[in-house]
């Protein structure tokens, strides 16, 4: 918030514009006021955003389908999937389904994240946004599920 005050100073008529400017401070002192410089806070302003401390809405993750082809070198071979927070299981299948060019039932397919040592399987119904370890690469493999009779 600022205020304007407009003083005299009283051998001409030039009036001195005068702005003063009022900061949300946390417990402080403001010193060195100069209007050619802004001002020093001994302190830390109060942060009133609410994004503050927050995770994303969502990751983008990238997802490879496994086929028994041969790959070829140079080729990427996944695509970039928006994985949103309230996102399941088999709706993330449908997107990856979708932007990888993959007809058929979601049902038929497992989706597992990439990890340095293992991979995790989604569990059927998940929330995948929660199911995630962020604290690797989000790269995922979008699989066939094996048949019961192989």
């Amino acid at each position: 918030m600022s205020s304007l005050s407009m003083e005299s100073n009283g051998i001409t008529n030039n009036p001195k514009l005068t702005i003063q400017q009022n900061y949300h401070i946390k417990s402080s002192t403001l010193t060195n006021i100069n209007h050619n410089n802004p001002p020093i806070i001994n302190a830390q302003l109060i942060n009133n955003s609410p994004l503050k401390n927050t995770t994303p809405d969502f990751y983008i993750i990238r997802v490879t389908y496994e086929t028994d082809n041969i790959e070829l070198d140079g080729i990427v071979l996944y695509k970039s999937i928006m994985l949103g927070n309230n996102e399941r299981t088999p709706q993330v299948i449908r997107n990856s389904m979708m932007k990888l060019g993959l007809d058929g039932d979601p049902e038929r397919y497992t989706l597992a994240q990439c990890l340095p040592d293992k991979e995790l399987v989604m569990p059927p119904n998940a929330n995948v946004y929660y199911a995630v370890n962020t604290a690797f690469n989000l790269n995922f493999i979008l699989r066939p599920k094996k048949d019961d009779n192989n």
